[in-house]
């Protein structure tokens, strides 16, 4: 069975609560930080390699090493546990450095990212990047796009990309912003001929096949819609997720970190004990 650990369980009501569904439920084992061995030899491996630990007072190293953060990132380094579930309370910044800091890029990754799952009679939508990277380069787009396929293949839809703008192909290439989507749709490209992508497009383009017929001569998404969508930057993303889930109605599950070597998952300071359980069920989920 599969080993989560929540650092804020001891100081969160809702992932108190939601830890007590997922144990009635069976769904994982939740180990506790106090659990995780505090020994010399793991803080040597670890937080001693960090950059500026030496030059950390004593007290600056004594906080980061009773850090829960800090324990549940280690425990996952160590092969302790298999996903850590943090953010009810710490700022995306403070997870997203530790994350960094401790476990490391996935191989072929520049940058984190993030997505949310959207779900709503059936449909499945993945939107990032929702959470982290406010202005994105174009590698950063491209990065994220190649992230979010492992997503949609553990919630079992085969991939198809859009690169999102305010424009539908060449007609807003003079604007930088167009033209830094239109550079990241050829980068992937490059880097991932093999995948179903197109872009810039506009949002009803990619989700309306009608629509793209009438906008596009590509062809790309003439008979199915994109159900990736990678926006340009945090603004539309953050906005559009949830206008989806308020006006639309969609679930909304995230958001999902993507880029860490191994599962780390940074809740919205916003989340219900329904949202954490399903970020848990996510993480449950085999890549196919």
């Amino acid at each position: 069975m599969k080993k989560i650990i929540f650092p804020e369980l001891g100081s969160d009501a809702r992932v108190a609560e939601a830890v007590e569904r997922i144990e009635q439920k069976n769904l994982a084992t939740v180990v506790r930080t106090d659990e995780i061995p505090h020994d010399s030899a793991t803080i040597s491996r670890h937080c001693a390699a960090l950059r500026k630990w030496d030059h950390m007072t004593q007290e600056q190293q004594d906080t980061m090493i009773a850090d829960p953060l800090t324990w549940s990132l280690i425990a996952l380094k160590e092969g302790a546990v298999d996903t850590v579930i943090a953010g009810a309370q710490m700022t995306t910044a403070d997870v997203l450095r530790g994350a960094i800091r401790i476990i490391g890029m996935r191989a072929g990754i520049s940058s984190l990212s993030s997505c949310f799952v959207l779900e709503k009679d059936g449909e499945r939508l993945i939107f990032a990047d929702c959470a982290v990277n406010i202005d994105p380069t174009p590698q950063m787009l491209a990065d994220t796009a190649w992230s979010c396929i492992d997503v949609a293949r553990k919630i079992d839809i085969e991939p198809r990309i859009a690169f999102l703008s305010y424009a539908t192909g060449n007609d807003g290439n003079s604007v930088a912003t167009v033209q830094k989507v239109a550079d990241a749709y050829k980068m992937f490209g490059d880097m991932h001929p093999e995948m179903i992508a197109d872009g810039p497009l506009q949002f009803d383009a990619a989700y309306d096949t009608t629509v793209y017929k009438q906008k596009s001569q590509q062809g790309i998404f003439a008979e199915e819609s994109a159900n990736i969508f990678v926006f340009p930057n945090l603004d539309s993303g953050n906005i559009c997720y949830k206008v989806a889930r308020e006006l639309g109605g969609y679930s909304a599950t995230g958001p999902i970190l993507l880029g860490a070597d191994k599962e780390v998952h940074d809740l919205s300071r916003g989340c219900s004990v329904q949202d954490i359980v399903n970020l848990v069920k996510f993480s449950l989920k085999d890549v196919a």
